[in-house]
């Protein structure tokens, strides 16, 4: 995959005379910075923590829906399969 791998932390920074900004690093304070969400004034933290989430829940998704294509088919949920597959494909950029 050509997205960094996980685990991704959001944290509240003092970057460049800049207080409070939101970055969501690899690592928490080591790490090559995945996104600056902005000085925490001007943006919402729940975004960066949605962003830090990103890899697990990319994960999970592709774990779920490997495990559960075949009860889509047999329970006529494949609309539900294709919407999960969509998903995928959008993370990974296809």
């Amino acid at each position: 995959m050509g997205y960094t791998k996980g685990p991704w932390k959001a944290d509240r920074v003092f970057v460049n005379n800049a207080p409070d900004r939101i970055i969501v690093r690899v690592n928490k304070w080591k790490g090559e910075t995945i996104a600056d969400c902005g000085i925490l004034s001007e943006c919402n933290p729940d975004n960066a923590q949605l962003i830090a989430a990103a890899p697990e829940l990319l994960e999970a998704l592709e774990h779920l829906a490997n495990s559960f294509k075949a009860i889509c088919e047999d329970y006529d949920l494949n609309g539900n399969y294709v919407e999960a597959l969509r998903a995928i494909d959008k993370a990974k950029g296809k």
